[in-house]
């Protein structure tokens, strides 16, 4: 257990870069915040999040563009497009136990139901998050009625195959 010198919070060993030679009291935390704000000062039009809000508003600006958009893409990637669409699918069949199917597509069923409810009263775009990802560096979760939940779709994006114990 150490202290950290930025935060000054007591935190394990593990929270800390093994090998660094600038500041290797400062926990992976505080390293990251600190690298993110010395990426915003500067870059300060490049900021991640109103990125992220101007695609997304322009996509809800410009549907037809992005539709043809992704028909181009796909005409000029098919097959990794049905590459990844089947290797997806395979994985959540690997991950989908035979004991507990029927609640699964149940629940799965009530998830789209609510990702579109949540579209058209709150606006935004929602998906359906594995919270223990099918495909994690770290763990691999099951395709399982209590492992769904609806998410914005920016958070579900951030998040991609990590799973975070905090």
């Amino acid at each position: 257990m150490r202290n950290c010198a930025n935060c000054g919070e007591h935190r394990s060993n593990d929270q800390f870069v093994k090998k660094t030679v600038a500041n290797p009291d400062v926990c992976k935390i505080c390293r990251a915040r600190i690298s993110r704000k010395k990426y915003n000062s500067a870059n300060p039009g490049k900021r991640y999040p109103s990125y992220i809000r101007s695609v997304t508003s322009w996509k809800a600006r410009n549907p037809e563009k992005v539709k043809q958009y992704r028909e181009i893409s796909y005409a000029r990637n098919s097959k990794a497009w049905k590459i990844s669409a089947r290797k997806r699918e395979f994985a959540k069949n690997q991950r989908t136990p035979l004991w507990d199917r029927e609640l699964t597509d149940f629940v799965f069923e009530q998830a789209i139901s609510l990702r579109d409810k949540r579209k058209m009263m709150l606006g935004g775009i929602w998906e359906i998050d594995h919270i223990i990802p099918l495909q994690g560096k770290l763990v691999s979760g099951l395709h399982v009625w209590n492992n769904l939940r609806v998410i914005p779709q920016t958070e579900n994006r951030s998040k991609y195959n990590n799973y975070d114990i905090f």
